[in-house]
């Protein structure tokens, strides 16, 4: 019997007991592996643990290796998502002396008789 490592537990409460696992891994391109990704996709999308079965991959697997749906997103939906969190939007900010509400950025005071 394989005993799950700790934080795993989730795997229990999975949509997919009883669902051949190939389903997760369709090897069709084109529009038949379109179709495939779908089917797997709605399986996921029922599922209870799907934010938790998404962080576990996440957080452990190689991305030279990704591939095959789990968490309900696709190998290269997984590959955005992580690239997204990994490079976050530059936070835009202003330049000096540009005054914002109560501020003036010049100074970092609060402007007199403003509010």
């Amino acid at each position: 019997m394989i005993h799950e490592s700790s934080g795993r537990g989730w795997r229990a409460a999975c949509a997919t007991p009883g669902i051949d696992p190939e389903i997760f891994y369709p090897i069709d391109t084109g529009p038949a592996g379109a179709q495939a990704v779908a089917r797997a996709k709605q399986v996921c999308a029922g599922c209870r643990v799907r934010a938790e079965c998404l962080a576990d991959v996440m957080a452990s697997e190689d991305p030279a290796e990704r591939w095959g749906v789990t968490g309900g997103l696709s190998a290269d939906e997984r590959s955005a998502l992580f690239a997204r969190d990994r490079h976050p939007a530059p936070v835009l900010v202003p330049a000096a002396g540009v005054q914002l509400g109560l501020f003036d950025l010049t100074n970092t005071t609060a402007r007199r008789g403003a509010a």
